[in-house]
């Protein structure tokens, strides 16, 4: 895997969304750490990545909401049948 600091805004958005949709739970502080960016910088890529995920800032917080794992079971069961 890439240096996170080698990566580029498109790669650091891929690597926030797998963590969080498979159940990392951040705050902007350490999804900065992990993303090896400023604070401010990885507060402003995950709001924007909630406007199409299903992530949400609770309690400080960033995680998968609810719905987003009712509709991730959905898809596996789904590919399951298939």
């Amino acid at each position: 895997m890439i240096h996170p600091e080698e990566m580029t805004t498109t790669e650091r958005a891929a690597y926030a969304t797998s963590m969080l949709l498979g159940g990392a739970k951040w705050t902007t502080s350490e999804a900065a750490k992990c993303l090896g960016m400023s604070q401010p910088g990885a507060g402003r890529l995950l709001h924007r990545m909630s406007r199409v995920l299903p992530i949400a800032r609770i309690d400080g917080v960033w995680k998968m909401t609810e719905a987003g794992r009712r509709t991730q079971a959905g898809t596996r069961r789904t590919q399951a049948g298939t």
